[in-house]
This record gives C-alpha cells, structure tokens and sequence, in this order.
C-alpha cells in the first residue's frame, strides 16, 4: 500500500536496524535495493501499530511469471518483521493473513516468499515448491584447486554491475533466454541491488564484452564468493567458474558456494566438480486454482528477482 512518507521512513529505519544494523552490515536497504526502497521504488509496505506507532511489517512486490502460453500474477513478500519488544503476540501471522486475504480479493493468483525455516510459514499455509540447488565447498576441495587458468585472459572480462550499460544487459538477456533462466525478466532495475549479505556484486563475462558466451553473477562476502546465477555455454560456464575460484583463492577467499537452478546449464556444467543438494527456499500461498505445486516445484526464481 502507498505509506504515507513519515510511515515509509519509520518503517525503513526499523527494517535497516534489524537487517542491517544489529546485523553487523552496511549499507542501508534504500541502498541495497533501490528499486524497491529508493525514491522511486516499487514495494508495497503493509503494517501493524500500536499507539500509533508500527510494530510489524512485512514488503511486497508484484510479480509475473510465465511459462509459454501460461502466466501467473503474485506476490513476492519480504522483510517480515516485528519489533523484538513485541515478538510472541502473534502480530506478524495476523499482518501475514490480512495482506493474503487482500491480494487474493485483488486477483493475485499467489503469492511467494523465501525461507529457510519452513515450520512458521507452512502454519500460515504455505508449501514449499523449489528447482533450486546450492552448493559449498572449500575452494581448495573443489576439482580446480590447481593448474593453469581455463580461459586465457583475454577471453575474460570482470566488471563492477554499475559498469554495466543497456547495450551489455540485451546481451545478456540474449544468453539468459537461451538458458531458459524463468519466467521472470532479466531486469536492469534489479540488476543494481546489493543483496543482503554480500558487500559488493560483480559479474564475470565468458568471451568478450562485446560478444559474451556465459557470465556469472558474484557475491563477494568476507570468506565466500558466490555464484548468484549464471547462463550460456556449460564449457564456457565450467572454465569461468574455475577461473573465478582460483582468482577468489588467490585474493584470501576459503569458500565457494553456488546456487543454482536444477538441470540449468550451471547446474551441469559444475556437477562433475561441486556436489549440489537441493535448496528448497521457495514457499508459495495458491489463491487461484491455475496454479498448483505441479507447476511451482518446478520454477526456481533467479536471486536477485527475490525479496
């Protein structure tokens, strides 16, 4: 809903004070995620107060997926939170159910979000239903602890995501819809956020500038670096990978994780290298009868299309 400015800086500076702050993390969300919290973003803020003042909150973002000749119309829901004065009354399962109720009357066909702990939101009503995997591993235990580079220098370029023109993300939405990446666009609003918990974003580029055959988006945190996503040539994707960890090994880097999509290229291009389990982070609310977990347990959302 459109929080009245005075309500969406209350709710910001609480939100940063748990994720952020508390946390040990820089950066602000508004800076983290400006499409969604900048002056011109896209969530939609719903609270609880008392005394006037909130005290639960959660952030939603519409969304749309497809799958050829289907589409669907959900919610995308994030940041739940209750200030820990008030934790325990069941503040957030009422503020969770009031705003299901509201997109479900606005025709929404679910709604989604991302956990780890599954108990909580499955008494809500929610199912799991994820293609996505991960991986981790010590990078020295991985299968390119040594020898020489895979791909020669020149047929790399590493870029900072603010480098990133128009002209570089048409090609990269050109690998991403042969990959078959989902149903959800590759958009250069989302492409600028920082996700928490990563202190910066960078992306490696198979091939040339000009002419990429793979990339990988990376997430660089203290001890890990981390495959957020990745699309085009499984070689292509193999030898950037093994690149990536040596240069992250060299620079002080322990650890390699990486996510990926089931049977995407990614997937099995490192599978000879990396063991991959599933992930299941993925928890859908059905409104509408088009949409089942025979269709969700398949659909895994690109990282940084998530809350």
């Amino acid at each position: 809903m459109g929080a009245p400015a005075h309500v969406r800086k209350q709710l910001l500076a609480l939100l940063d004070e748990e994720f952020v702050t508390l946390r040990g993390r820089g950066a602000s969300l508004a800076a983290r995620y400006p499409d969604l919290f900048g002056a011109n973003g896209c969530a939609d803020f719903h609270w609880l107060t008392q005394d006037d003042a909130p005290v639960s909150m959660l952030v939603t973002r519409a969304l749309r997926f497809t799958s050829g000749d289907e589409a669907w119309t959900g919610a995308a829901v994030g940041w739940v939170h209750t200030v820990r004065s008030k934790q325990g009354q069941g503040l957030a399962s009422a503020l969770l159910t009031a705003v299901a109720r509201r997109m479900a009357d606005e025709g929404k066909d679910f709604m989604l979000l991302w956990a780890h702990q599954h108990g909580y939101y499955r008494a809500q009503g929610y199912r799991v239903a994820d293609a996505g995997v991960l991986a981790e591993s010590a990078i020295t235990n991985a299968n390119w602890a040594s020898g020489r580079p895979s791909l020669a220098a020149a047929r790399r370029a590493d870029l900072a995501m603010s480098d990133l023109a128009a002209s570089d993300l048409n090609r990269l939405q050109r690998l991403a819809d042969a990959d078959a990446r989902g149903g959800t666009p590759f958009a250069q609003r989302t492409l600028r956020r920082i996700p928490l918990p990563f202190d910066r974003i960078s992306i490696s580029l198979a091939g040339s500038r000009s002419n990429p055959t793979a990339y990988l988006l990376l997430g660089h945190q203290r001890d890990w670096i981390t495959v957020l996503e990745g699309c085009g040539d499984p070689s292509a994707l193999r030898g950037l990978t093994h690149d990536v960890a040596r240069q992250a090994s060299a620079a002080g880097t322990a650890n390699i994780r990486v996510n990926a999509r089931r049977d995407s290229s990614l997937h099995r291009a490192l599978s000879s290298a990396l063991v991959f389990q599933p992930k299941p982070l993925a928890m859908y609310l059905p409104f509408s009868p088009k949409i089942d977990l025979y269709h969700a347990v398949g659909w895994s959302f690109p990282y940084f299309d998530r809350m």
